[in-house]
């Protein structure tokens, strides 16, 4: 990610919340930089809360769903035993998961190139609809928006591609790239 990029991520980020969620200081060899706010490292806190619920509640109702399954191919074979074909579905289930995720994205992207085509070739009132405050702060969060989307479905393929061996990491990033899809 880029400098400015990372930049844009925080002042999106610091615009989406009552107060700002990352100070930044300018300055040179001996100061600058950023640092959480009081703010940020409860909302930072309360993520990662959330986040660890939403894969706790996960996980019982995949165990409980996979318990009512067998794990048979088209061709009628059982893969492993009863036991081991939970590990198969669940990373089944991811890769098929990332596949889409990153079908979407590739659709937002297409959306997002489209729509600033139209908004650098429209005319409205004498003058290009781009050039208008309100669409060219719109047009900067979804691209925001849209990067932030990619990073995570870029992470969780790697988690994935590379073979995670720690499932509950494949978990979280699978379900990161999925949420970063819904809004």
């Amino acid at each position: 990610m880029s400098y400015r990029r990372a930049w844009l991520l925080v002042d999106t980020m610091n615009g989406c919340f009552r107060g700002p969620v990352v100070a930044s200081a300018r300055g040179g060899a001996g100061g600058g930089g950023a640092q959480l706010t009081p703010l940020g490292v409860e909302v930072l806190a309360r993520y990662r809360d959330m986040e660890a619920k939403a894969l706790e509640s996960l996980d019982e109702d995949l165990a409980t769903f996979t318990k009512l399954m067998r794990y048979i191919t088209p061709s009628g074979a059982l893969i492993g035993d009863e036991e081991s074909g939970v590990g198969v579905l669940e990373q089944v289930t991811d890769e098929a998961t990332v596949a889409l995720c990153a079908e979407m994205l590739g659709g937002m992207s297409a959306a997002f190139d489209m729509t600033l085509t139209q908004l650098k070739e429209r005319d409205q009132f004498g003058t290009k609809i781009g050039t208008f405050q309100g669409l060219k702060h719109r047009a900067a969060r979804v691209y925001m928006e849209l990067e932030l989307a990619r990073s995570t479905v870029m992470a969780a393929a790697r988690a994935v591609d590379a073979g995670e061996p720690e499932a509950a990491r494949r978990k979280r990033t699978t379900f990161a790239a999925r949420e970063s899809l819904k809004r």
